[in-house]
């Protein structure tokens, strides 16, 4: 997505230096545009084949979560999309393999880090992810 926004700069950055001033990018404008210029037409041809690749690999997402009975549960808790559900359900992947819900937590790293040297304790930060 990042790599989109990116032509998309470039092509506004291109047709702003041609004393072409756009408000809103659209595909319609370009397409009447993209003749000025050999590098806007090669950028254009980039952007549409990034959108095609990301709509096939949205399809495929959305086929994985359809067919993933663990996504559908756990896109039930608040916050959590289909994209984000789908990777927790194939990173756990069957439940019943963890004793208890302590043990998960600790696979997925979600436990603060524990030191301890005698009669010292300290909690560090969780095990793997931001804090």
């Amino acid at each position: 997505m990042q790599i989109r926004a990116k032509i998309k700069n470039r092509i506004h950055y291109k047709l702003d230096r041609g004393d072409i001033n756009v408000k809103t990018l659209t595909y319609k404008y370009l397409e009447t545009v993209k003749e000025k210029t050999i590098m806007i037409d090669q950028l254009y041809r980039l952007l549409k084949e990034i959108n095609g690749k990301i709509k096939e690999v949205e399809k495929e997402i959305e086929r994985e979560y359809s067919n993933n009975e663990y996504s559908k549960i756990i896109d039930t808790i608040p916050g959590i999309i289909k994209y984000g559900s789908l990777l927790l359900s194939i990173e756990i992947g069957d439940i019943n393999r963890f004793r208890n819900s302590k043990k998960l937590a600790s696979y997925a790293g979600l436990v603060p880090r524990e030191y301890q040297s005698g009669t010292r304790e300290w909690k560090g930060h969780i095990t793997k992810g931001r804090k």
